[in-house]
């Protein structure tokens, strides 16, 4: 069957590929700028995006052919095996280990023993375990080694992570201006204390409660990061 991507002046037609490396086969050509008047430059042009498109999702052993009939581009696709995922080699550096949404992602993991590789799984998760130990407080917490270990004759992928944590911000202190309401109350709507570990949820708890509060127009939260390691 064949299925045709819109392009802006171009045709794309795709023969024999389905699933993920269709879809993505079908982006990467919409679209594209393809150089006029120079059917070598046209022809890599072409070869480059089809390698990027099926790498991306796993197929590094494709064979293709291409050919043009007007302003149609026809593409005939042999997928092959794809690499697939192994178990992956996560690790974390600091007081990370021991918070439990922070490590438990060394198990929660996408990377699933078996199926197809697909870079985006990988670069998804690289930011959502960073975001996840920032929020939990780890403000200083990156990734000392981050990489795809890919074997195409093995039809093997493995992520590589360390993530470095370093030791958790706490709470400094918490102050309101501009209200003339009771601090009382306003110690109330907090659900933020002083001398805990820092996290964003509790920074979002506190928005929340504000603006159900009813007693305020404007609502501007600040955060500042001192060198005492607390906000």
């Amino acid at each position: 069957t064949w299925v045709a991507a819109a392009q802006a002046e171009v045709a794309v037609k795709v023969r024999g590929a389905d699933g993920a490396l269709l879809d993505n086969i079908e982006a990467h050509f919409a679209g594209l700028d393809l150089p006029q008047g120079s059917e070598r430059l046209r022809a890599r042009r072409v070869e480059e995006t089809l390698r990027e498109a099926a790498r991306a999702v796993g197929y590094y052993d494709y064979r293709a052919t291409t050919r043009w009939d007007g302003n149609a581009l026809y593409i005939h696709i042999e997928p092959g095996e794809p690499v697939r995922w192994v178990w992956p080699k996560l690790r974390i550096k600091g007081d990370g280990l021991a918070a439990t949404p922070v490590a438990g992602l060394t198990l929660d993991h996408p990377f699933t023993v078996g199926e197809p590789l697909n870079h985006r799984t990988y670069d998804d998760f690289k930011s959502r375990w960073l975001q996840m130990s920032r929020d939990q407080g780890f403000l200083d917490a990156y990734f000392s080694e981050a990489r795809l270990r890919i074997k195409p004759r093995r039809l093997q992928a493995q992520a590589i992570m360390t993530l470095v944590t370093g030791d958790p911000y706490r709470v400094g202190s918490v102050s309101f201006a501009g209200s003339s309401l009771d601090s009382a109350l306003l110690k109330r709507l907090s659900p933020i204390v002083a001398g805990e570990i820092f996290r964003r949820s509790r920074v979002n708890q506190l928005r929340r409660n504000l603006e159900r509060s009813r007693y305020f127009k404007l609502i501007h939260i600040e955060t500042r990061v001192n060198a005492n390691h607390t906000v």
